[in-house]
Parts: structure tokens; sequence; C-alpha cells
């Protein structure tokens, strides 16, 4: 069995999915209109990337690989409960839908988790420079929800440069994993729209990757 066949089993197995072009629907709906469906026509191959777990979800990460030209879209997906029904969210890319519903409660009691975290979402929340810049590890990267991924401490700058011009960034916090190596964070960012942010940490404590899907 591939691993688009073996994702497309788990997501029927679940009671309902989020996902950006359906809203709240059935795994069956989600098949018949989603460009996120693992075995759509648009797809040749999905990979398998990572898996993180706690506080009872998994979060799945893959790399949807277009029929067409090979581009390689970063796909990850939520596998959760919710009122002792298993369910699963969709976060891909933010060009796909314009606009996208919230999907869960803020959380005002979810902490950053480790200082680590608390000085980066500080640095962004300021808009720091180069206190952002200063806690990723030289090899590092950021990938952003279309795939366009920035490496290394000079490419992370113009990155954080960008990110900066419109002012401070400020995430409101719907739930947290912290594995001691990955934090992943379901949240909502300033424009409002619902969003996961998946951070690995180095063992020198600093930033080694975040990926972003929207």
């Amino acid at each position: 069995m591939s691993v688009a066949e073996k994702l497309v089993a788990k997501l029927e197995a679940v009671a309902r999915i989020d996902d950006p072009f359906t809203g709240a629907a059935s795994p069956a709906e989600v098949k018949a209109r989603s460009r996120g469906w693992p075995t759509a026509a648009e797809w040749a191959q999905v990979r398998f990337v990572k898996a993180t777990e706690g506080e009872g979800r998994r979060i799945e990460e893959y790399r949807y690989v277009a029929a067409v030209g090979g581009e390689e879209q970063p796909v990850a997906i939520v596998f959760a409960e919710d009122r002792g029904e298993p369910v699963a969210r969709l976060y891909a890319r933010h060009q796909w839908v314009e606009n996208r519903a919230g999907i869960l409660p803020v959380d005002p009691s979810v902490t950053y988790g480790n200082d680590l975290m608390t000085r980066y979402f500080h640095a962004l929340g300021t808009a720091d420079l180069e206190a952002a810049v200063s806690l990723w590890e030289p090899d590092g990267y950021f990938q952003h929800s279309n795939g366009e991924t920035f490496l290394g401490l000079d490419r992370l700058r113009e990155d954080f440069s960008k990110f900066f011009k419109v002012g401070p960034i400020k995430l409101k916090y719907c739930n947290r994993i912290d594995t001691g190596t990955t934090c992943v964070y379901e949240c909502y960012m300033p424009s409002g729209r619902p969003a996961i942010a998946i951070y690995d940490r180095s063992p020198n404590g600093l930033l080694a990757a975040a990926r972003m899907y929207l």
C-alpha cells in the first residue's frame, strides 16, 4: 500500500475533516471537493516527512508531488478527537483559498513552552530582527506554506526583514505540543487565518527549522 493509500485510509476513518476547501465536512465530501485529498488527480505521489505526537494529537507532515511539473506541496494533517469522535484538520498553502474560517477556539492559557520559544515569540512580537535571527542555527531554515524555504542566517534575515515591514507578528494560540525537540502550535496568524507552526530545536538549544502550514 502506498503512502497516499495509507493516508486515505486514515482520513476515511475519521468522523469529519476540517479542510481549506470544504470547512468541516465528511471524508467523502472532502474527497470529492478538495485539492488536499491525497489521491486527487493533481498529485502523482505523496511522501511522508515526519510525525509529532502529544496531548492527544498526532501531527503528520507530508509532501504532495504534483503530477504535472513535479512541484512539491507541503501538507500537515492533525489527527485528534473532538467530543469523543476522531477528527482531522488539514493545513497546506494559503494560496489555495483566499480566506479560511476559524477552526479552533483560542486558548489564552497556552504558553510558549520553553525559554527558546519564549525568546523567539517575543522577538516576533516586538519585530526585533537581530534577536529573531540570533536564535537560529547557521544552517537553520524556515519553510513557508507554499514550500518556499529560506536556509541559513542571511536568508533568514532577509525573510524576517520582509515579515517586519508590516510590523510585529503576534499569533493567537489554540494548543501546543512540546516533545523536547519539536514544538507544534495550532494558532491564528495576525490576519486571523488558522495555521499550524512546527519548530525543531537543535541540540545546541537553537532553532533548527520552522515549517508553516495554513
